[in-house]
């Protein structure tokens, strides 16, 4: 699972737009390699959905076609491309990070299998990085742009912040030099 949680740590995902992540936008013969981001997968419980209605969902706060195309770091090319290569879903719009059999990650799952027993078996217990959930991946990337000098509006159409007034209340107090 390490192609999944770099790319929320990396390319500031979601955890359900990473979980949503089809085939056909993973493009890492482009240069720079990106991921599209089009959409969400929801992980409410199937008892408050109406009859026929979808888990596909649009972005947070956008159209349903909307879409945001955000840069892979090359570090993390080779590991997508291992992803792609041996466990997502093979047509273009099958799924990119799947679980040991081949279907879609339940985050619940994921969270309770896997995030949870390798942050315990890595920190001690009285480590802060105990209390590290999956969606703080998405704030370490957004917060390594900001610091790494990546202009704040393409960090707001990087991360999918519907403003640059979101963007800054919430990442302002992280960014290293402003008191200069």
């Amino acid at each position: 699972y390490a192609a999944f949680v770099l790319t929320q740590g990396l390319c500031g995902l979601r955890p359900g737009e990473a979980q949503a992540l089809r085939r056909r936008d993973v493009h890492l013969t482009a240069t720079p390699a990106t991921i599209t981001a089009r959409g969400t997968h929801s992980a409410v419980p199937d008892k408050y959905f109406l009859d026929g209605e979808d888990r596909r969902r649009p972005l947070k706060g956008r159209s349903v076609h909307a879409s945001r195309t955000i840069p892979v770091p090359g570090e993390l090319v080779r590991g997508l491309r291992d992803q792609l290569d041996r466990w997502a879903q093979p047509d273009p719009g099958g799924v990119v990070f799947t679980n040991t059999q081949g279907g879609r990650i339940d985050l619940s799952n994921f969270q309770r299998d896997v995030w949870n027993t390798a942050r315990d078996a890595t920190f001690p217990a009285s480590s802060p990085l105990q209390q590290v959930r999956l969606h703080d991946l998405r704030h370490a990337a957004i917060t390594g742009w900001l610091n790494a000098g990546v202009p704040l509006k393409t960090a707001q159409a990087w991360s999918g912040h519907k403003t640059l007034s979101v963007l800054l209340d919430t990442y302002l107090g992280v960014m290293h030099g402003d008191t200069q």
